[in-house]
């Protein structure tokens, strides 16, 4: 599979491996609708109206605010992913802010990290940095580090065209496999058992690693065998758990992602993106509730009928 190089403002016309910005890859960078997991993981998860909003086909989506501040936790986690990764350019991308600036009320302190980010890099305080640095290292010392685990091309996307439907199907892996197991890396703040199944569940990463696993089945034509999320905390002592994505999961993962691919394809059909599904959902109480008002009742701390 040759890896093809994008620059960004050109159009993506055949399917492919690409070496592309990030930036560019999250728009509409092909040359019909397309769609990454992100997008598709909103539409199953919340409603074609959270994805619609804030995507390239509304006309009135809200602009980026340059000045919005990102949470330290997803920049912990971006500085995290290119120690382990890609590390040669780690400082082209981060830089530690002086010790002589303990915050950024100053005015030189202000300067600094304005001139830091007009040369799209991103400021971290010393804090932030040995955390990322500390994540680095924990996940270098696991075992399965060693044998290669996140192993195989960094940060390349994989885009494909859904007979079905026509849209552009975009997927960007941690790691592109060698060895037909994926591998993604999530930063997390509890990454015990229970945790990472509720985040899973919660977020869609069943989905995300199943849309990999497609795109990469239709450019090679090999089966991904497993997928494996490795997720580190990210703070001390930065425990890790390494979980795998089981045949039922990674199906039922591929059924939802056919089920969006075809709901956003309608809606573009429509030019209609509905919220929550069908209206007219009558709520009803909790069986669970229910026993005990019933309790409550026979036990005199509720009233037995309601007149008015």
């Amino acid at each position: 599979m040759e890896l093809r190089k994008i620059e960004t403002g050109e159009i993506v016309t055949e399917p492919g491996l690409y070496a592309m910005d990030i930036d560019w890859y999250h728009q509409q960078c092909c040359d019909g609708p397309s769609v990454s997991s992100s997008g598709l993981r909103t539409i199953a998860l919340k409603s074609p109206l959270h994805f619609y909003d804030d995507s390239a086909f509304n006309p009135d989506r809200p602009k980026d605010d340059p000045a919005e501040e990102e949470a330290v936790h997803f920049r912990i986690g971006r500085a995290g992913h290119y120690l382990l990764l890609e590390p040669h350019l780690f400082d082209e991308q981060f830089v530690e802010r002086p010790p002589e600036y303990t915050s950024y009320a100053s005015g030189d302190a202000k300067l600094w990290r304005t001139a830091v980010q007009s040369k799209g890099k991103t400021p971290m305080t010393p804090a932030e940095m040995e955390r990322a640095k500390g994540i680095s290292r924990t996940l270098k010392a696991h075992p399965l580090h060693s044998e290669g685990i996140l192993g195989g091309l960094v940060e390349a996307s994989l885009i494909v065209r859904d007979e079905k439907t026509g849209i552009w199907l975009k997927s960007r892996p941690d790691s592109i496999p060698i060895n037909d197991a994926f591998t993604d890396l999530k930063l997390v703040r509890d990454a015990s058992p229970k945790a990472v199944d509720k985040s899973v569940k919660s977020l869609g990463y069943d989905m995300q690693m199943a849309l990999s696993g497609i795109c990469f089945e239709k450019l090679t034509e090999r089966t991904v065998d497993q997928f494996w999320l490795v997720c580190v905390e990210s703070s001390r002592p930065h425990a890790i758990h390494v979980a795998s994505m089981s045949v039922a999961t990674t199906y039922w993962a591929r059924i939802r992602l056919r089920q969006a691919i075809d709901t956003m394809a309608e809606c573009l059909r429509s030019g209609y993106w509905p919220s929550y599904g069908s209206d007219g959902q009558e709520v009803a109480p909790n069986p669970y509730d229910v026993e005990v008002w019933e309790q409550f009742q026979k036990g005199g701390l509720l009233p037995k009928e309601a007149e008015f």
